[in-house]
């Protein structure tokens, strides 16, 4: 009996697990089903989660497993539902959608139609306003290298996609209006300024030919020409330029009357580092110039200068030329000589007042030596000679001193 009952238990036991194992298979195929997109729902979703399954030789709760199983089953009945459905409208949507582009398309299209030529005229404003800004920026730059702005050029030369080419600039300068000096003079500030030697020394070349009869005649040539040898254009280039009014200077120089020592010293004072460079090619003279000059004004025009520098300049460039032409004709020196004693006595007393900068004073003091030209007479012995000769004019220096140091 016992053992009939034990094989009874035995076999429920067996029978039970058989359900749990069949339980499990199908759900493992619902899940199979649901990756192959035949079931949508996956185990996590149902809560409680199904059991874990059913281990062999253990008892298992079939009804929980059953209960669990049904749960999956309905979600996937409502998936498969809810997947017919889309299927069953998308060509419906599709039909919409379809509908609504040709709408648009045919929309897009009128509009198209009806502003295609205004579209047309305005890519051609926006192309001509294109090319017109680029005229008036173009002319704004040639305005202000004319009217001096000479930074505000530099900016617009640096920044602009397109840089005017060296013969471009100055054929826009040569034909904008009446080329003046006042024009010349703020071209050569804006070419001065540019940092591109080689640029510099291109559009020196191209603007040579602007400069024509009338101003070869002006100072601006001098400017222009020296400028141009400072970045290597040739002497060849640069002489015909230079030379018309380096012969005027030097004749106003040679002829030494007071309307010519106003030209030069306006020149000296205008521009006083050109006149140091040209002052040596203005002095360059041969003996039969040097017979005709007349000598004695020339240290009345470095007296004349603008500041002490260019009339210590000009006397030293003075004494220069009697050391050349007059060394050994006393009858020529000795008054020379007299006369610019009292012209560097009047440099030494300005050195003075200025502080008696050390160069400067080193400078005087040679040049008083150089007054002895080998026949032992000195600088003191000429400014006593012209205190015997001038005595009213001494005098007359003598009480302006006095009243300065009053």
């Amino acid at each position: 009996m016992a053992a009939t009952m034990k094989a009874l238990h035995h076999r429920q036991r067996r029978a039970g697990t058989l359900v749990c194992c069949y339980l499990a298979m199908l759900t493992t195929l619902a899940t199979t089903l649901a990756e192959r997109d035949i079931c949508t729902v996956t185990l996590d979703a149902i809560v409680p989660p199904l059991p874990a399954p059913c281990q062999p030789l253990r008892t298992c709760d079939h009804q929980l497993a059953a209960k669990r199983y049904e749960q999956a089953r309905a979600q996937c009945r409502i998936s498969a539902a809810s997947r017919r459905d889309t299927r069953a409208a998308f060509s419906k949507q599709l039909t919409n959608w379809y509908n609504e582009q040709t709408f648009f398309l045919e929309q897009l299209e009128q509009l198209h139609a009806a502003n295609h030529g205004r579209i047309i005229t305005m890519e051609q404003q926006i192309e001509n306003g294109t090319v017109l800004l680029a005229q008036l920026r173009r002319k704004h730059f040639i305005y202000c290298i004319e009217a001096g702005r000479t930074k505000e050029a530099l900016l617009y030369h640096a920044t602009a996609r397109q840089q005017l080419k060296p013969g471009e600039i100055i054929e826009a300068i040569r034909t904008n209006r009446e080329l003046r000096e006042g024009t010349m003079v703020a071209l050569l500030d804006f070419i001065r300024a540019l940092p591109d030697e080689a640029e510099r020394r291109e559009l020196y070349r191209a603007a040579k030919p602007i400069l024509g009869p009338i101003l070869l005649r002006t100072d601006m040539a001098l400017v222009f020409g020296i400028d141009a040898r400072a970045v290597a254009v040739p002497v060849n280039e640069t002489e015909p330029v230079l030379a018309p009014m380096t012969e005027r200077y030097r004749e106003d120089y040679l002829d030494g009357n007071d309307w010519n020592h106003v030209a030069l010293t306006r020149f000296a004072r205008d521009y006083p580092r050109y006149y140091v460079y040209l002052l040596p090619a203005i002095t360059t003279i041969t003996q039969q110039q040097w017979n005709r000059m007349v000598k004695v004004l020339s240290f009345k025009l470095a007296m004349g200068m603008p500041t002490h520098e260019l009339r210590l300049l000009t006397a030293e460039r003075a004494m220069e030329l009697v050391e050349k032409f007059a060394k050994r004709d006393a009858k020529v020196r000795d008054p020379l000589l007299m006369r610019f004693s009292f012209s560097v006595y009047r440099l030494k007393k300005q050195a003075e007042h200025a502080g008696r900068p050390k160069a400067t004073m080193e400078r005087i003091e040679r040049l008083m030596k150089r007054f002895n030209m080998g026949q032992n007479r000195q600088y003191a012995f000429y400014l006593k000679e012209f205190e015997k000769r001038y005595v009213k004019e001494w005098k007359r220096m003598q009480e302006e001193l006095a009243k300065r140091k009053g």
